[in-house]
């Protein structure tokens, strides 16, 4: 839920980069948020729920020059765009990261399960012995994967910072 909101923030500031590109936010199967560019991409049965996401136009402001020749708007719409790109970037790596974290928990989810079962009684020694270090790795895999997932939500934060 998280990631949507900040996908929604991303998508909303990065949108004049884009200029001329129509956007289209709908809900997948899974219910999700999702945007493309693509109507074809987005499923016949969510299209008559789907949003176009209007056309940001940036100001026309008077032009003035500098010492060199190039005017304030150049030099402010080069800085304008190096930050741009080092967001786009940003977000980019964030956006792969969360993919590798959520194929991370998906393959805990199934280990999980897996150690769930119930052993069957009695178990024999050599079994419990076998299960519980099973246990012990899928613990300390947890605990990895809950370190990587802090951090990537230390970076999502200051990431959110940025673009305010």
């Amino acid at each position: 839920m998280k990631f949507n909101i900040l996908l929604i923030l991303a998508i909303t500031l990065i949108a004049p980069v884009y200029a001329g590109a129509q956007l289209y936010k709908y809900y997948d199967e899974n219910n999700q948020l999702s945007f493309t560019d693509d109507y074809s991409k987005i499923p016949i049965d969510q299209r008559k729920k789907t949003k176009t996401i209007p056309e940001v136009k940036p100001k026309q402001e008077t032009v003035n020059k500098t010492q060199n020749g190039k005017t304030a708007e150049d030099a402010s719409a080069s800085a304008s765009a190096e930050r741009t790109a080092a967001l786009k970037k940003e977000f980019s790596e964030l956006s792969e990261l969360k993919n590798k974290l959520d194929e991370q928990y998906n393959e805990l989810k199934k280990t999980e399960k897996a150690l769930s079962v119930p052993l069957e009684d009695p178990v024999p020694l050599e079994t419990l012995n076998a299960h519980n270090k099973k246990v012990e790795g899928f613990n300390k895999k947890l605990a990895q994967y809950r370190k990587e997932h802090n951090a990537y939500l230390e970076r999502v934060k200051n990431y959110n910072e940025k673009i305010k």
